[in-house]
């Protein structure tokens, strides 16, 4: 009997234990539950300049005495994005923008002494998605790391057109995708605020996965009936790098709400 009596104690001390565990695992993933991490809307602005280091920014062709040279130059993008929490550190971005690349285009027939220039403005819209990671460097401070990807839709087939005189036509035509894949990534720094919302600065590169756009610059002759005489065709990269700046409104606690910002 004495034995078995121990036996019991031990059992029942074993039971209370495996309770007592259960219980705290219970309060734990209770208070891990109704812990939510906060979703972010603002807007961003970025202009853009040559991507000198990952890209090429100039597009050379000779053709019959037909000079074209097309540089890419300082361009803009802008939209809204949302910033999805995952975990304290760890975030989606999306959103939505507009881009335009801008790009400078000389043209000449050294021969015929015809030597003229125009901007070639390509426009696309962007849904980028990217991994957002965090590095807390103080209290409202933190460094961002960030890759993913994005689909750029261009809405319209982008070209110049250039008379000079009734004989002579020079036209420049921007010919891509209507869609198109391209790597993205940023680094930067923010600031947040409780009250004034969340700044950001950093860097940004894009590289498409492939060509742009194919540059059509063809050189016409011949008054009403125009007759080509020649015609230059090559495939123009479209990375960039960015200057780029965010900001994110606050959030507003609801009453009865458990979202909190992050430094409240």
């Amino acid at each position: 009997m004495k034995i078995n009596g121990i036996f019991a104690g031990n059992n029942t001390m074993k039971f209370r234990l495996a309770v007592l565990f259960l219980l705290c695992i219970q309060v734990s993933f209770s208070q891990t539950v109704k812990e939510k991490i906060p979703t972010y809307f603002g807007f961003q602005v970025k202009p853009i300049f040559p991507g000198v280091f990952i890209g090429t920014t100039t597009f050379d062709s000779n053709v019959e005495g037909f000079n074209t040279t097309l540089t890419q130059a300082t361009g803009y993008s802008f939209g809204g994005v949302v910033r999805i929490g995952l975990t304290k550190l760890i975030a989606l971005e999306t959103g939505i923008n507009l881009t335009q690349r801008n790009y400078l285009i000389d043209y000449s027939i050294p021969d015929s002494n015809l030597f003229l220039n125009s901007r070639l403005r390509y426009l696309t819209y962007d849904i980028p998605v990217s991994a957002l990671f965090y590095i807390r460097l103080a209290e409202r401070a933190y460094m961002n790391v960030s890759v993913g990807a994005a689909l750029s839709y261009n809405p319209t087939v982008s070209g110049v057109k250039n008379m000079p005189d009734n004989d002579h036509t020079f036209e420049q035509r921007a010919l891509g995708k209507k869609v198109i894949g391209e790597a993205i990534g940023n680094i930067g720094f923010e600031y947040r605020t409780p009250k004034a919302g969340t700044f950001y600065l950093g860097a940004a590169a894009r590289v498409p996965f492939e060509s742009l756009f194919y540059l059509k610059s063809t050189y016409s002759y011949g008054g009403f009936y125009l007759e080509t005489d020649a015609e230059n065709q090559g495939r123009v990269d479209g990375s960039y790098i960015a200057l780029e700046i965010k900001y994110f409104f606050p959030l507003i606690k609801i009453k009865g709400s458990p979202i909190k910002t992050p430094i409240e």
